[in-house]
């Protein structure tokens, strides 16, 4: 994702959802631009980010700023979570269709877990 192998200007929509999710604050950034680098004029992307709002569940270890790491099956993988600034800053250059703010209330196991997300449509 932070160096998809296409020309620029590729692909008349791209849709990831949750997959930059598992990507450090730093490379959600890299492959942000890279999903808009391959995508057409007027194209559309979509993707959905974790938004560090109310969030209850267990995430891992805080080692930077909004990135958690957990080990699960032998491999490490992190989350990170932004806040609404920081996700609307990634899109300041393309045309907003649709942002939907995404808090989510699970309950299992008797236990009440809070999920976020900041969902965007934008157009390049």
């Amino acid at each position: 994702m932070r160096k998809i192998p296409f020309d620029n200007e590729t692909f008349g929509c791209v849709f990831s959802w949750n997959s930059s999710i598992h990507l450090t604050k730093n490379d959600t950034e890299l492959a942000l631009s890279e999903m808009l680098r391959v995508l057409k004029k007027r194209g559309l992307l979509y993707v959905n980010l974790i938004w560090n709002k109310d969030l209850s569940i267990d995430l891992g270890e805080e080692r930077n700023p909004g990135e958690f790491w957990m080990t699960n099956d032998g491999e490490e993988y992190v989350h990170s979570c932004f806040s609404e600034s920081e996700t609307d800053q990634f899109f300041n250059s393309v045309e907003l269709i649709c942002k939907q703010k995404r808090q989510i209330t699970e309950i299992c196991n008797n236990k009440t877990l809070n999920d976020a997300y900041l969902e965007y449509i934008v157009r390049k």
